[in-house]
C-alpha cells in the first residue's frame, strides 16, 4: 500500500471515528435531555396530584371547621342571651341551662382553636405544594438561553 493510500485510509477511518463519536455524543445528550424532561413531567404530575388532593382535603376540612364554628358561635350567642335577660344576671329558673350552655361553649373554644390551627397548617402546606408546582411550570415556560456549544460558530464577513 502506498503512502498516499495509507494516509487516505487513515483520514477516512479517523473521519468515521469522529463522526461516530459526534453521533454518540448527540445521542447521549438527547437521551439525557429526554430523561430530564420525563423527570420534570413526572414531578409536575406528582405535584399536580398532590395539589389537587390537598385542595380537596382542605375544602372538606374548611367545611367541617365552618360547621363547628357555627356551633360555637351559636353557643356564644346563647350564653350572651342568658346573660342579657336581666340586669342582675341570669334568672334562677334558667341558671342550670345557662351553666350547661356555658360549659359546652368553654369546652368548645380550645377545640375551635386547635381546628383553626390545623386548618391554617394545612392551608400553608397546600400553598407550598401549589407554589412549587406553579414555579416549576413557569420555569419550563421561560425560554432558556441556548448552550454555547449548541450554537454554530459565527462568521464575520
Amino acid at each position: 500500500m502506498s503512502g498516499r493510500r495509507r494516509l487516505v485510509t487513515i483520514v477516512l477511518v479517523l473521519t468515521a471515528l469522529f463522526a461516530a463519536i459526534g453521533v454518540l455524543r448527540e445521542m447521549s445528550g438527547a437521551g439525557r435531555q429526554r430523561r430530564q424532561v420525563e423527570g420534570l413531567r413526572e414531578e409536575l404530575r406528582a405535584l399536580r396530584a398532590a395539589a389537587d388532593s390537598c385542595a380537596a382535603a382542605l375544602a372538606q376540612e374548611d367545611a367541617r371547621f365552618r360547621a363547628f364554628d357555627a356551633e360555637i358561635d351559636s353557643l356564644r350567642r346563647a350564653v350572651r342571651s342568658y346573660e342579657a335577660q336581666h340586669e342582675d344576671g341570669v334568672l334562677a329558673k334558667d341558671y342550670e341551662a345557662y351553666l350547661e350552655t356555658f360549659d359546652r361553649y368553654n369546652a368548645g373554644v380550645p377545640v375551635w382553636e386547635d381546628r383553626a390551627d390545623s386548618l391554617r397548617s394545612h392551608w400553608a402546606a397546600c400553598r407550598a405544594v401549589t407554589e412549587r408546582h406553579n414555579e416549576l411550570v413557569e420555569s419550563l415556560r421561560e425560554p432558556t438561553p441556548p448552550d454555547v456549544t449548541d450554537q454554530p460558530p459565527s462568521s464575520s464577513l
